[in-house]
């Protein structure tokens, strides 16, 4: 019997709603590598400190740990996953309009 194995997951952005995902896909089992162009997120990810202030954020980091590092290559990040997901902002006019 084989089994498949989970696939390795990048999450491109680190900051207040792409931290705490990929916190929790690490803390699932996922392995899972993070981008950011913000130098304080990458090194607090790879030092398993939150990088944001997010409820539970540090315990799911804690829990998935061996499982979550992060970069600031593209090519590394992208390349070395399967499945990515983008979790930058979006611009927005003044008024707040998309």
């Amino acid at each position: 019997m084989t089994t498949k194995s989970q696939p390795r997951i990048s999450v491109i952005g680190l900051g207040k709603l792409g931290a705490p995902m990929a916190a929790v896909l690490a803390s699932k089992g996922f392995d899972v590598i993070g981008l950011d162009l913000n130098d304080k997120f990458v090194t607090a990810i790879n030092k398993g400190l939150a990088p944001v202030q997010e409820p539970r954020l540090q315990e799911f980091i804690d829990k998935g740990r061996s499982r979550l590092r992060a970069t600031h290559s593209f090519n590394e990040a992208i390349h070395n996953s399967e499945i990515t997901f983008i979790i930058v902002p979006t611009p927005s006019d003044k008024d707040r309009v998309f």
